[in-house]
């Protein structure tokens, strides 16, 4: 034979190894394609024994410590994970690891990409300490081999942080966070939106553990970032702003949130439109921060903007509709604007009873609210039937330990005190309060309410010993939660104060009243009512005292306030008026007297029965 002939047999068997070869890894390549056709449309039952295939044919072809098994085993452990089966998916993962590390070595991204999978993997199983074995490990890796400013180091570190914070280890997880955003910004302006969210990720920590002042400059960093990254018209920059607006609101710091908060509303219809349901939230959520800011026109102007685009959007017989109108009659309410908040409840209460029926809690959400309207006018017979049927249907479906059943409870409670029935009116207030103890605790504002309730109703029973624990519990539950310049903390020393005028320890009564009205004048408008009251307090007690001059002086102040009010007058409006012309009339001011008693007993004068 010749060597020519030898030669041409020789490249013919090798054409036929080498064919059979190239024929054997386009099968395993068209496997390892189908299993990711299968996992891409969410099939990962029918993913698991094409992997299986590919695992085998790929040990076959090329034996266990090649790069190609090694891609197969990672594709068989991703399947077996997203099935939950996590011992199998950790088996098949570390054996791609172990041979990524020999035959690619451990700078390969290859073998970073095994490591991921393998801290995803007993996260996602909530075995948190091998979780951060693996992500720790990746950290280490990809820090030797990248540097500290390269971009995938510093999203291992994210990564990380995330599941500390899944773990509840906030010290750990905030530490990471921090680290990450040292990365990202070292990793250049290329990766400004990176960059951005990592900010955003350490302020949310900062946030949840209450250091909202540290978060401030790092939401403030990302929203200019995400603005320099995708432009002022873009939803990520709107969704900083929220971030950054949010913020401002938890610090009431009412003025800054605000531009912010309007400027991200402003993108949001820039970019959905008018009638989009995301647009339409944050206008609502616009008037109250205007209201929160004390813009009271503009917020009414926007309440009703909001329920006018409800209502085109979605028609007024939609929740949407309802919502808004709830909020437009919300804001009446809080700014005692009765005959307004009164309309609108009455319309929420017959489209709630329309659209969700007479046994939905927001049925008797909105009789309650009415009732409370028709209460701060004076109006108990109208107030009190609308409390017994929304008690009625909280207790069938929200059950008697329900703060909203609590509510109502305290409500129907207010109503029997009024009206002087205190027998009826005790076990309601006390059921409250034991209800609220138990569902919120004693940390709460609502069980400070019912404090105060229980203690005003023993001591107008003259029950002085019942009421002044229960006066002293609320004023310093009032000053842990607002601080001492805080409205319902005055209130609350206004109160104590009452009831030591009314033993005749006025030497006690005097400094309460006078750092409740301080903390008033300072906080409330001078018509408001809870400042009136005060003032009506410590006119009195000067009285007692024989001190002329200073009670005129405040009862002067407050008959300027009352002036006005005009037809806004209320109840301690006339309880001003009748003790300052009991004041004059002891004098014997009589003609200054009567006009001023007229006008307390006008504004007493019942509208409805």
């Amino acid at each position: 034979m010749s060597c020519t002939l030898l030669l041409l047999m020789v490249l013919a068997c090798a054409s036929v190894v080498w064919g059979e070869a190239a024929r054997s890894a386009a099968e395993t390549q068209a496997l390892l394609w189908q299993v990711k056709e299968r996992c891409d449309a969410g099939d990962y039952a029918g993913a698991l024994p094409l992997a299986r295939q590919a695992v085998e044919a790929c040990t076959s072809r090329v034996g266990e410590a090649h790069a190609d098994t090694a891609t197969a085993l990672a594709w068989l452990g991703t399947v077996q994970a997203e099935l939950g089966r996590t011992e199998a998916a950790a088996q098949s993962l570390q054996r791609a690891l172990a041979i990524r590390k020999q035959v690619l070595g451990e700078t390969h991204p290859e073998y970073f990409a095994v490591l991921d999978k393998l801290a995803a993997l007993f996260k996602s199983a909530a075995k948190y300490d091998k979780a951060a074995h693996w992500g720790e490990t990746v950290v280490a890796a990809r820090k030797r081999a990248l540097g500290d400013g390269h971009p995938e180091y510093a999203a291992s570190l994210g990564r990380l942080a995330d599941l500390y914070k899944a773990t509840g280890d906030q010290e750990k997880a905030e530490s990471l966070y921090r680290q990450s955003v040292e990365a990202w910004r070292k990793a250049g302006p290329d990766h400004g939106a990176s960059c951005a969210a990592a900010l955003s990720s350490l302020a949310g920590r900062y946030v949840a553990q209450g250091k909202l002042a540290q978060a401030a400059p790092l939401y403030a960093e990302a929203a200019e970032l995400s603005r320099r990254v995708h432009g002022d018209k873009h939803l990520y920059y709107a969704t900083s702003l929220d971030n950054l607006a949010g913020l401002y609101e938890s610090l009431q710091r009412w003025t800054e949130a605000l531009p912010v908060y309007e400027e991200a509303t402003g993108i949001w219809h820039e970019v959905h439109g008018e009638q989009h349901p995301a647009y339409l939230s944050r206008l609502s959520h616009l008037a109250k921060l205007c209201e929160s800011a004390g813009q009271d026109d503009r917020a009414e102007l926007l309440y009703t903007r909001a329920l006018e685009a409800r209502k085109k959007a979605a028609g007024e017989g939609s929740a949407d509709y309802l919502e808004a109108l709830d909020d437009l009659a919300g804001f009446h309410k809080s700014t005692r604007q009765w005959a307004k908040a009164e309309s609108e409840y009455r319309r929420a209460v017959e489209l709630s009873a329309a659209i969700l029926g007479k046994e939905h809690p927001t049925y008797a959400a909105r009789l309650n609210d009415l009732g409370e309207v028709l209460w701060a006018q004076g109006r108990l017979g109208q107030a009190e039937p609308l409390f017994q049927e929304a008690l009625g249907i909280r207790k069938k479906v929200l059950g008697e330990n329900d703060a909203e059943y609590a509510r109502t409870l305290n409500d129907l409670g207010a109503v029997y005190w009024a009206k002087g029935e205190h027998d009826k009116a005790e076990p309601l207030y006390s059921q409250a309060l034991a209800i609220r103890k138990a569902t919120s605790g004693e940390n709460h504002p609502d069980y400070g309410d019912s404090l105060n309730n229980l203690a005003v109703l023993y001591w107008s029973k003259g029950e002085l010993d019942k009421a002044e624990p229960l006066y002293l519990q609320a004023k310093e539950l009032y000053r842990r939660l607002y601080g001492e310049q805080h409205p319902f903390y005055a209130t609350s020393l206004n109160n104590l104060g009452a009831l030591y005028q009314s033993q005749g320890k006025l030497e006690q009564a005097e400094p309460l009243y006078v750092q409740a009205l301080a903390i008033k004048k300072k906080t409330l408008a001078e018509d408001d009512p809870s400042y009136l009251a005060t003032l009506t307090r410590l006119a009195s007690l000067y009285v007692a005292r024989k001190q002329p001059e200073e009670a005129e002086a405040l009862y002067k102040q407050g008959l300027a306030a009352v002036d006005r009010a005009g037809a806004a007058a209320r109840m301690e409006h006339a309880l001003l008026l009748e003790s300052y012309g009991a004041f004059l009339r002891k004098a014997g001011r009589v003609d200054e007297a009567e006009p001023l008693e007229d006008r307390a007993e006008a504004i007493r004068k019942p509208t409805a029965p």
